[in-house]
């Protein structure tokens, strides 16, 4: 009995001792003027609200005189959040002309009258006054947007454009992550157009940087080039190195130095679009062929080759074989030894500067005649020609040099 009485006591004095706390608290509740906090900072987000249960897009904070005062969503704050709208941001808070009485200034049509400049909220500080104001107006800015315009055959396709609107800060866009796709073609590049509408085309991390968002510029379009078909973009040595081409679609997207290394054509069927770059420093070395028509490049049917420079080009030839046939001969060249049977218009655009071909008999092929288109235009580049053919090489081409020992 004299446990249970224990009991209800202690259980008594805890009641109790609860009910003092929250008098207690009660007395303590926090007075902002009496402690101080006498200015009053009003933010106004307009059409904006500030959470979903915000039915006035109006904020009110006291603060104390003189200080700074905190911005809406900024990085050091977690007392405010910024206001949202859809598709749109606060881009800067301007200050409104007060009344009288407090009230904030409107002209004719109701909008607010602000001051010239927008609250600096890293540098400015209310005023050293008991009962200052401010009102704050939100100016409102369009989201940042990156725009990849994929063009029109594209979108006839079922290709969509892609919009990038992860950008929560005026500054420099960044190259999309994924090249978009399109069937039957292969994605070349992004270029703009700048004010003049020309074409730039964006290469590097550089180029893309002096794409830069800003409140006056919130969305940049850039564009895709495409390429019909299914295409090799080559813009390094690596791709080119000890290779033999036989097939495919290729696109030289740089000037390749090859640096001595070998790079050939093996009865290729299919195209090489040079784009107007150089591919320097090839050596290739032929002593293996017993054939009469000797090449750095062999082409088959439907072959292409065009609108590309080659550059210090050293083709090196060792003729061992001996010729059948009444008055053999060799014939060599950096394109084909002999060209009848090749479509010439396949191999258009094409420049030789500081290219040689060293040409050395032994044994059997000693003595048998070289023909190197000696004397012609297209000396070096082709052994011979078909009868009623011609070739030009392009302009800037500089005669092959041809060394028969």
């Amino acid at each position: 009995m004299l446990r249970k009485t224990k009991i209800k006591v202690i259980l008594s004095l805890l009641a109790v001792l609860l009910l003092c706390s929250a008098v207690a608290a009660c007395s303590d509740t926090f007075l902002p003027e009496e402690n101080g906090y006498t200015a009053t900072v009003i933010y106004d987000a307009g059409e904006g609200r500030f959470g979903p249960s915000d039915t006035t897009g109006i904020r009110t904070f006291k603060y104390k005189p003189g200080v700074s005062i905190i911005e809406p969503g900024g990085e050091q704050n977690t007392q405010i959040s910024a206001p949202t709208r859809t598709d749109m941001h606060v881009s800067a808070w301007y200050p409104v002309q007060l009344d009288e009485s407090g009230n904030p200034r409107k002209d004719g049509s109701g909008a607010y009258i602000l001051e010239e400049s927008p609250w600096d909220f890293s540098s400015m500080r209310l005023p050293d006054e008991d009962g200052c104001k401010l009102y704050l107006s939100a100016h409102w800015s369009m989201n940042y947007k990156l725009i990849v315009d994929v063009g029109e055959d594209a979108r006839a396709d079922g290709v969509e454009n892609k919009e990038y609107t992860d950008y929560d800060k005026a500054g420099p866009v960044s190259q999309p992550g994924i090249a978009p796709r399109w069937d039957g073609h292969t994605f070349y590049y992004y270029y703009y157009l700048n004010a003049e509408q020309e074409e730039v085309r964006l290469r590097s991390t550089s180029d893309w940087a002096q794409l830069v968002l800003t409140d006056e510029t919130p969305e940049i379009t850039v564009y895709v080039r495409w390429l019909e078909g299914e295409w090799t973009i080559i813009n390094r040595s690596s791709q080119l190195n000890w290779q033999e081409f036989d097939e495919g679609n290729y696109i030289l997207d740089a000037d390749i130095d090859l640096g001595g290394n070998s790079f050939r054509f093996d009865d290729f069927t299919g195209v090489f679009e040079g784009n107007g770059h150089t591919i320097s420093n090839i050596t290739v070395e032929d002593s293996r062929n017993a054939s009469a028509e000797q090449s750095m490049f062999t082409f088959g049917e439907g072959g292409i080759l065009r609108n590309v420079v080659f550059e210090n080009v050293t083709y090196s030839v060792t003729l061992t074989y001996a010729l059948s046939g009444e008055e053999p001969s060799y014939y060599i060249g950096l394109l084909a030894g002999n060209a009848e049977g090749l479509n010439l218009e396949n191999l258009s655009g094409i420049a030789f500067v500081g290219c040689s071909i060293n040409v050395s008999s032994f044994g059997s092929a000693y003595g048998i005649p070289v023909q190197y288109g000696q004397g012609t235009s297209y000396e070096g580049i082709f052994g011979t020609l078909g009868e009623g053919q011609s070739y030009t090489p392009a302009a800037g081409s500089e005669p092959v040099t041809v060394t028969v020992a």
